[in-house]
């Protein structure tokens, strides 16, 4: 993905950056890679087990706050739930007001904002918010779309994500029916 997070909470990701930005003040080359330390969910979110999952507004402001001082440029979020195969949809569950808190405070402290977002809902709500990057966006109408256009609000559709998704499903006959939906 564009907006690429770099490993679960728990492998001190935050030391990534660290090196970067010593990397960049010695004048040697570093990735062009845009990259979060983190990917934020709440309970209930795709993959949220493996995501820096936040519990209240304020553990949200603290967690944006420890992005920038690692030197992260980008904060990307999952506000949706995995595919719901018996409705072939994605389930809202991030709060809004903590959408809008992470849409404000991300602005101010010159951080990207990015959503994973498959279904028309987390679509919908990338375009309230003018977020700065929609992954995937799976079930974009044309409208969306063209709303995503006009405002300037960067794609990253992954198309080789879910084609490589897809063949493993149809080899192993695990999530095949999830995969095929989704590519």
């Amino acid at each position: 993905t564009a907006c690429c997070d770099k490993g679960p909470p728990g492998l001190e990701t935050h030391r990534i950056y660290q090196g970067l930005k010593t990397a960049i003040s010695h004048g040697l080359p570093v990735p062009k890679t845009l990259v979060s330390t983190w990917t934020i969910s709440v309970d209930g979110a795709f993959a949220s087990p493996l995501t820096r999952r936040v519990y209240s507004q304020h553990e949200l402001e603290q967690v944006i706050r420890e992005l920038q001082e690692t030197g992260a440029g980008i904060m990307k979020i999952i506000p949706e739930s995995g595919l719901r195969l018996a409705q072939f949809t994605y389930d809202w569950v991030f709060p809004e007001q903590y959408f809008t808190v992470a849409r404000e405070l991300t602005a101010r402290l010159g951080l990207i904002l990015a959503i994973h977002a498959k279904g028309p809902k987390s679509i919908g709500m990338g375009l309230k918010y003018s977020v700065d990057c929609i992954e995937h966006a799976t079930e974009a109408s044309v409208t969306q779309l063209k709303e995503m256009q006009s405002k300037g609000i960067y794609l990253s559709p992954t198309l080789e994500s879910l084609w490589c998704r897809l063949n493993y499903a149809m080899s192993s006959g695990s999530g095949a029916a999830t995969a095929a939906f989704e590519w």
